[in-house]
């Protein structure tokens, strides 16, 4: 969304960088200004991901290394070599 005087007042949203490199980051250690996100291994597809959803379902202590392997790619349905990604809102 723009000002009328051709700011940018839409939200962005800062790289932070791959949960690889974090491998004690679980949901309950990761503050609710980091946004999490996944990228697939074959076509490069990211997306976001539903924080309390994964909550729900695995439980807050959860390490997202752990978590990789129930990734899917929802272009070309990849389950393998797909990693999260951690933004800043």
């Amino acid at each position: 969304m723009k000002h009328r005087r051709s700011i940018d007042l839409s939200p962005r949203h800062k790289y932070v960088g791959p949960a690889g490199e974090l491998p004690w980051i679980n949901l309950a250690k990761l503050s609710a200004y980091y946004v999490l996100g996944g990228e697939c291994g074959r076509c490069g597809h990211k997306g976001w991901i539903d924080r309390e959803k994964v909550r729900r379902r695995f439980g807050a202590e959860t390490f997202l290394k752990e978590l990789r392997n129930n990734l899917v790619c929802v272009e070309c349905g990849n389950r393998k070599g797909n990693s999260f990604t951690i933004w800043k809102a």
